[in-house]
Parts: structure tokens; C-alpha cells; sequence
């Protein structure tokens, strides 16, 4: 009696399918095994089999707005008022496959000592770092100099909208690999509030101070005592259409984002902003913005909100528009940068007949050079090197020093020439 047998010698993923290499009475063959739908073909050393698939998450999104609120990337809500430098959210997982980050945020006091804002946001990946602080609004800090946003990196996604709104979104394959004040993102609200060194939720307060990085002079670790809060009067106040009820309204400029985004916590937060701020309407103006970023980055239109109560001042040569472009054309590249999501952004865009170079809008027989893929402006220096675009020549540079009693230094992430004994600024990059 003759008996076969035949088994692998290896097997190898193509597509959704399993090839195996048999040895079969003296011969090679090859056949193939189809994974279910549910299955997703794997390896396991030399040996490949069909696993069922998992269930693909969506992206977390944390955020930080306001004076400042907090939402994690589980969901879990909360306020902390501290003014020192936190750390956001970063990678603190064991998965090497993972790029390490590390996400930043100083907070401020803004006209008030009871709150705080989000003022300055440190962006550290792949070796990188990036500074977006509130008094530039629309460029970075990147090597040094000033860049024109948006600024992409890969699959992770930072946004700061100038107006105290702080965003983060993660891939799923982050969840349990993260840490910081967005949380550890792993599905679970409950445990949001565990500090860096401890293993039990905690109070806001001392959630926070936990994750505090540097001290800035006078920054103090949250509210002292109760944390302020405004009585129910003053509340119904700001609750009304005049007021913080335009995010709510169901025939307001916000009423098809209410299906993609819930406007509750939105409308909870800048009640509770407003009403700190007694009424003031850059406040209220910062929360309407914050949640009509919220709206067009998740697909929905916003309809026209500001008025000249409201108005958004844009620089010469440019425009406010409610749905504006958000990866526009410049010198540097008519076409968008490489990953820029080309959602609908209320912002200002350049007039027609202009481009933007830099953070300004310039008519397009003013546009710069571009040199190893770095943009020049016309004229453009810093402390060490003065480039010039010629017309006929391209880029033209030459040595540049500093002034006598000026010394080339980084301050603040910029690099020019500085006082050596005050701290002035001579000359920087815009």
C-alpha cells in the first residue's frame, strides 16, 4: 500500500490569500487557500495563516480650548487652569513601529487671572520641532525660522486654530500607546484622569500638575482654592441666541454641523468662557470659531456668523471668506502641499492677482526663489546670509553679520540678531 503525504515547506501572504509551496511524492507544487471575508492572511515566522480581521477604529481627536477645557481622546471632559508648559499628548508606549512625539502646550493668563489660554504649542516628531505661538498667527517656528502653515507630519495631525484651540488627531493604532493630558486612549474614559506616576484617577488639578514639563516665571498650578464659576443669572444670560445660544441654535449658522458635531459641550464651554469674561466678545468670538473649526474639519458647512462685531482682520491685499481654501497656493507651489487635507476653512485668501509668499499676499511678478527646496523671499536675510532673487540670475546670497553691540542668537525658536544686553530683536525671518 502506498501512502502519501503531503505538508508545507513554506508558505507566504499574497493579497487575501495563503500560498503554500508542497512537496508532493518528489515534486514542487504550489495552491492557494482564500481567507474569509472576516480574515486577514498573517504571518507568523515562515509560516502564514488566516486571522480574523480587526475592527478598523476611527482616528482620536483630543482638544484643548478656552480657559482651557479639555476633552481626551476617550471623551472624557474636564478644565484645568494651570499656566506652567504640559505635555499634551506623546508617544509613551513600548511599540517601536510607532514614530515618537511629543506634543507641548503654555498656558497664559489672558485679561484675567481667574483663566488661563493656550498660548504657545512645541510640536516634537521625527527629530523635528515645531513652535506655533498665538501672537503669529498663521506661520511656525520651523528650523529656526518663521514658515507659513499648514506644516503636515505623516499620519498624525496637529491644528492650532490662533484663537486658543488646541486639536490632536491620532491613527487607532496609538490607543494604549499614548499619554499626557489628552489621556491614555485606550477606549476607557474612566481612567483618563490617572497622573504620570500614579495608578489611580485623580482631581483635575493635580492631573495636570502632573504632566507640567517646565515652569514659566509666575505660572501658577491651576486655580487656588474653588475654581471660579458664575452663578445660574449670569448663565441663562449667555445661554441666550445674542450670545452663546448661536452654537445651539436649530436654525442658526451652525445647524447642519449639529448631526456631525454636538454642539452641547461647545455651547457648555463658551457659557462658562463668556460668563468668566463677563460678556466679552472676543471671548465669545474665539468659542464660535473654535467650533467652526470643529464643524468644516468634520465636513459640515457652516453658514456666514461675523459681523462687524465679529470680523476677522486679514492683512493687505487679502479677504475674509467663511469657506476658504485650506492648503492655498503660493510661490513656493501652486500646487497643495503633500498630505494637506483640502477641507472648506474659514480664513483670509488672497485678493485675485495675488499669491502668498510667506504669510503675505504679493502680486505674483513679486514672488521669491526657491533654493534645495527652501523658500526665499525677496530681499529676505537672517543674521548670517543676505538672499536676493534676481530676475535673470535666481538666488543670490552673501555673508551677512550682525550690527556692532548685536550678537546671532536663537530666542524663542527664532534665529537673528539680538542686543547683547537686551533683549531687542534687530532683524528675523517672516
Amino acid at each position: 500500500m502506498l501512502f502519501l503525504r503531503i505538508f508545507p515547506i513554506f508558505s507566504y501572504c499574497a493579497d487575501a490569500s495563503i500560498n503554500f509551496t508542497l512537496f508532493c511524492s518528489g515534486s514542487l507544487s504550489c495552491s492557494s487557500i482564500t481567507c474569509s471575508p472576516n480574515e486577514v492572511c498573517e504571518m507568523k515566522g515562515d509560516y502564514a495563516s488566516c486571522v480574523p480581521k480587526q475592527v478598523q477604529q476611527k482616528p482620536g481627536t483630543c482638544w484643548a480650548m478656552g480657559d482651557p477645557h479639555y476633552r481626551t481622546f476617550d471623551g472624557r471632559r474636564y478644565n484645568f487652569m494651570g499656566t506652567c508648559t504640559y505635555v499634551i499628548a506623546k508617544n509613551c508606549g513600548k511599540d517601536d513601529n510607532l514614530p515618537a512625539f511629543e506634543v507641548l502646550a503654555q498656558n497664559e493668563n489672558r485679561g484675567s487671572l481667574r483663566v488661563s489660554y493656550v498660548a504657545l504649542v512645541t510640536v516634537k516628531v521625527y527629530g523635528f520641532t515645531i513652535t506655533i505661538a498665538r501672537s503669529e498667527t498663521g506661520v511656525a517656528i520651523f528650523f529656526a525660522t518663521l514658515n507659513i502653515l499648514p506644516l503636515h507630519v505623516n499620519t498624525t495631525v496637529f491644528t492650532f486654530n490662533w484663537a486658543s484651540a488646541v486639536f490632536v488627531t491620532l491613527p487607532s493604532n496609538y490607543m494604549g500607546a499614548v499619554c499626557g493630558l489628552c489621556g491614555n486612549y485606550n477606549g476607557k474614559a474612566q481612567d483618563d484622569l490617572i497622573p504620570k506616576n500614579g495608578d489611580k484617577p485623580v482631581s483635575p488639578a493635580n492631573f495636570g500638575a502632573s504632566w507640567r514639563v517646565a515652569e514659566i516665571p509666575g505660572c501658577v498650578e491651576g486655580c487656588k482654592g474653588v475654581c471660579p464659576d458664575c452663578d445660574i443669572t449670569q448663565k441663562v444670560k449667555y445661554e441666550k441666541g445674542d450670545f452663546c445660544g448661536i452654537i445651539s441654535d436649530p436654525k442658526g449658522p451652525f445647524r447642519d454641523c449639529h448631526s456631525k458635531v454636538d454642539p452641547a459641550e461647545y455651547f457648555e464651554d463658551c457659557v462658562y468662557d463668556v460668563c468668566l469674561y463677563n460678556g466679552r466678545k472676543d471671548v465669545l468670538c474665539d468659542n464660535l470659531g473654535s467650533y467652526t473649526s470643529a464643524c468644516q474639519d468634520a465636513g459640515a458647512k457652516v453658514y456666514s456668523w461675523r459681523t462687524s462685531q465679529f470680523s476677522m482682520k486679514c492683512l493687505a491685499h487679502s479677504h475674509y471668506e467663511i469657506c476658504s481654501t485650506a492648503c492655498p497656493a503660493s510661490c513656493q507651489s501652486l500646487a497643495p502641499p503633500k498630505g494637506c487635507k483640502n477641507h472648506c476653512e474659514e480664513g483670509c485668501s488672497c485678493d485675485e492677482g495675488y499669491i502668498l509668499s510667506g504669510d503675505k499676499c504679493v502680486p505674483f511678478s513679486e514672488c521669491g526663489c526657491i533654493h534645495n527646496d527652501r523658500y526665499y523671499r525677496i530681499g529676505q536675510e537672517d543674521c548670517r546670509t543676505r538672499c536676493t532673487c534676481d530676475p535673470e540670475k535666481g538666488l543670490i546670497c552673501e555673508n551677512h553679520s550682525c550690527p556692532q553691540s548685536t550678537k546671532c542668537m536663537v530666542k524663542k525658536g527664532i534665529r537673528a540678531c539680538y542686543n547683547t544686553g537686551k533683549t531687542q530683536m534687530f532683524t528675523h525671518f517672516n
